[in-house]
């Protein structure tokens, strides 16, 4: 299975962030278990905040794994991921015009109105596997 797929497919189960880390974790040593528990958080823009989307910072930690595991020194680690995660969200923007995730939903999913709103229209069944398969497939074009 792509991971792509897997990471819509883990959507069934866990949040945006888990779904997308956890699809691409196990590749840089970090277990689909620790995944889920690091993610647990960040669902629904940072702790259902409609801040950045959950499969937009599900990316931004496998892209600092990604970067961990190249050579050099923690700095140039970290100038590697920077350089990564705004390339990511230049293509993710470009796809979806935004990176939060209220304006995503168009609608804050924090605001029990708005969260039944977003569920009445099925957005969670329709648009978040779609962010969830659009952050996979750009991590999987950028990262080498």
């Amino acid at each position: 299975m792509k991971r792509a797929e897997k990471a819509v497919k883990n959507f069934e189960t866990m949040n945006c962030n888990q779904s997308v880390l956890s699809a691409f974790g196990p590749d840089y040593g970090v277990s689909e278990e620790l995944c889920r528990a690091i993610g647990l958080g960040f669902g629904g823009g940072m702790g259902k905040q409609g801040k950045t989307c959950g499969a937009v910072t599900g990316a931004y930690s496998v892209i600092g794994l990604w970067a961990n595991q190249k050579p050099g020194s923690n700095t140039e680690k970290k100038e590697l991921a920077n350089e990564k995660i705004r390339e990511f969200s230049k293509l993710f923007v470009e796809k979806h015009s935004e990176l939060d995730c209220e304006k995503l939903l168009d609608f804050n999913i924090g605001i029990p109105e708005e969260s039944a709103k977003i569920k009445a229209l099925g957005y969670f069944d329709t648009r978040c596997p779609k962010f969830i398969e659009t952050a996979a497939n750009i991590l999987c074009r950028i990262l080498d």
